[in-house]
Formats: C-alpha cells, structure tokens, sequence
C-alpha cells in the first residue's frame, strides 16, 4: 500500500488571495478540517480549523462586536496560512509519511505527484485504516490523555474558544453541575457554527451562545482496557476525533484522539518492525 492509495483526492483549495469568509466554508468540506491554498494552481500554504479557532479567539477578544468579526473574515487567507507545509508524495510508503506526521506534530500533509502537483491529501484519519492490518496489541490506557479539560454547559462559545486556543486542542467536553459528561464541542462544530452565522449576517451572536445550545449530545466512549485498533475502528465508523473514557458517574476521567491513536500506530509498527 502506498499514500496514493490511502489519500483523499481533489481536497478542498482556494487561492491565496481568498477572503477568510471563504475559508470558512471550505475548511469542513468532507470532513477533512483543512484547506489547502494555492498560488496560481500551486501549493502554498495549509488552513486548519485549528487556524480558524486561534483566530476567533486572537480577533474577538472579550466583547466580539461585529467590527471585529468582519475585520476577521475579509483577511485573505495568505494572511492566516501555515506557509510551504510539509507535503507526501503519491508512492510514499505510509510509515515514512506517518513518521513525518508525528516527528513534526502534522495532522494532514497534502500529497503531490511525481511533476511536484497537489493530488489529494493524507491526514491522521487515513492513517487509521492501517490498524485494521495489524495485531491488537496496545490499549487505549496506554496512550489516552488522562487530565481532560471541560466547559461548564453555561460557558459561552467564546469561551471555548479561549479555552481551546490556550491549551491547543480541538476537543471540549461540556458538563452539568455535577461534573457529568452531557455533550462536546470541537473545533469543527465552532467553526460550522460560525460560517453559519456569517450567511446570515450575525456571526457576532454566535459566540455568546451557551455552550449547551450548540454542543454535539452523542458523547461516544470507549473503555481503558479496550485495544487501540478498536478505538480507531469506532472513529472511522463514527467519523469523529476522540473518544472519551467516563467514570460510573459519567464524568471524564480520560480522552483518547485521533493524534494519540496515530503515535500508537506509528509505536506499535516500529515496535514490529525491530
């Protein structure tokens, strides 16, 4: 198997002189969370929503008037690109693009034939089908994030926003007053929401929303003891980025996301290869 075989083709692009308000409503286009932008039909830089949420949070500050929103999205997205991002080729083995992956903490690299042209792109998603090839030999305890950070359901999107850009994360899992789990928020459900908004003009409403009022009710879980391969197996059903561990009471007592599930892989083929 070769990249070629594991991307997704004909990714979401635009071109560097796009407006910010187009990013927006590219960046979640088939579920990938990037853009891809160009420069006269040639790569140039990467959007992530990841991007999108620090720049939330980097232009609305504490108040997000509708200045300061429309201030944000008519920026070009050569403003707000990853420039010259670290790219796979077409007959790459998977292992080499998934060393680059977790050596420099990418989630997505575009790929480009063999005459150097953007054909599709490989993200930490893609990488998952590769469990289904190998044993079950690690747990999701081993490598799920223990300390989980979450929002009180009255916190506003704005908030989110803050608590995502400070602890650079996508992942927000909203309690009740007890500490009990009752949905999540992500940083592609801040970003749908916001390009929503945008269309309708009031985009600054958006973020003093209750984070109850926007949050994903569907928490999807996964046991400590269970086997990576099958935490990996349930987010490509589910198409989600995280799975979280919950207590008898329902509250988080641990997260396990696409990135950890990739240094797994990446630990456990290495581990086969010695």
């Amino acid at each position: 198997m070769l990249i070629k075989d594991l991307m997704i083709t004909d990714p979401p692009t635009l071109e560097r002189n796009a407006y910010v308000y187009e990013v927006f409503r590219k960046v979640n286009e088939r579920g990938i969370g990037r853009v891809i932008v160009l420069a006269d039909g040639n790569l140039t830089g990467i959007i992530s929503t990841r991007d999108l949420v620090n720049l939330i949070d980097l232009r609305c500050g504490s108040s997000c008037e509708k200045s300061d929103v429309y201030g944000m999205i008519y920026r070009t997205a050569e403003e707000i690109m990853s420039p010259q991002p670290q790219v796979a080729y077409e007959e790459m083995e998977p292992l080499d693009a998934l060393t680059i992956m977790v050596a420099r903490n990418f989630g997505a690299l575009p790929v480009l034939n063999s005459a150097g042209r953007l054909t599709g792109i490989v993200t930490e998603r893609e990488m998952l089908l590769l469990f289904q090839d190998i044993d079950e030999l690690l747990s999701v305890r081993r490598f799920m994030s223990k300390r989980v950070k979450t929002a009180y359901k009255d916190a506003t999107v704005r908030d989110a926003v803050s608590i995502m850009a400070k602890g650079g994360f996508r992942r927000l899992p909203v309690t009740d007053e007890t500490g009990k789990v009752i949905g999540i928020v992500t940083a592609s459900d801040i970003v749908r929401g916001m390009d929503k908004e945008i269309r309708k003009g009031n985009p600054e409403e958006y973020v003093r929303k209750p984070l109850h009022e926007v949050m994903n009710r569907n928490v999807l879980t996964v046991r400590p003891e269970d086997s990576v391969n099958q935490a990996a197996a349930k987010m490509i059903i589910e198409r989600v980025g995280s799975l979280l561990v919950l207590d008898e009471n329902g509250k988080a007592t641990g997260m396990i996301t696409e990135r950890d599930l990739v240094i797994a892989l990446y630990h456990q083929l290495h581990l086969t290869l010695k």
